[in-house]
C-alpha cells in the first residue's frame, strides 16, 4: 500500500487520504459520495478542485482494471523524486562545474587527407580552445 506523500500534488495527497478516511467511515445514508463528504468534513473540498476536479478523477479512473499498475507508477515516481531530492542535497552527486574540467586537448590532429567531417570539427574544437 502507498501513503499520501507519495502522490507529488498535494490535491492528489489530500484525496488519497480522504478516500482511505472515507473508506473506513463510509456509511450508506449518504446523499453525495463517501469521498466528497470526507472531503468537505476535513474542509478541503475546493482545496482540491472541488467536485469538478473529483468528477474529472472519476471519470479518468472509472475501472479498478489497471490499480496495481497506477498503484506501481505513483510508487516509482515517488522513488525517483526522493532520489533527485537527496542527490541534490549530497555535494559528491552534482556533475563537475565546467571550470575544473580537464581541457579536451586530448584529441589528436589527424592528416587532412584523413579527415572525416567528425574529426575536423574536432580538431577545429581543439584549435579554438588554444587560441583563446
Amino acid at each position: 500500500m502507498i501513503e499520501a506523500p507519495a502522490f507529488y500534488r498535494v490535491a492528489h495527497q489530500k484525496i488519497y487520504d480522504a478516500m482511505v478516511g472515507a473508506a473506513t467511515t463510509a456509511t450508506s445514508a449518504s446523499t453525495s459520495s463517501p469521498l466528497t463528504e470526507e472531503l468537505r468534513k476535513r474542509g478541503e473540498l475546493e482545496a482540491v478542485g472541488g467536485i469538478a476536479a473529483l468528477t474529472q478523477i472519476t471519470e479518468y479512473a472509472a475501472t479498478s482494471a489497471n490499480l496495481e499498475q497506477h498503484i506501481r507508477i505513483v510508487h516509482e515516481k515517488a522513488v525517483l523524486r526522493a532520489l533527485i531530492k537527496a542527490a541534490s542535497r549530497d555535494p559528491a552527486a552534482r556533475r563537475t562545474p565546467p571550470a575544473t574540467r580537464p581541457p579536451r586537448s586530448s584529441i589528436a590532429p589527424s592528416s587532412a587527407s584523413s579527415r572525416s567531417p567528425t574529426s575536423a570539427c574536432a580538431q577545429g574544437f581543439v584549435s579554438m580552445q588554444g587560441s583563446a
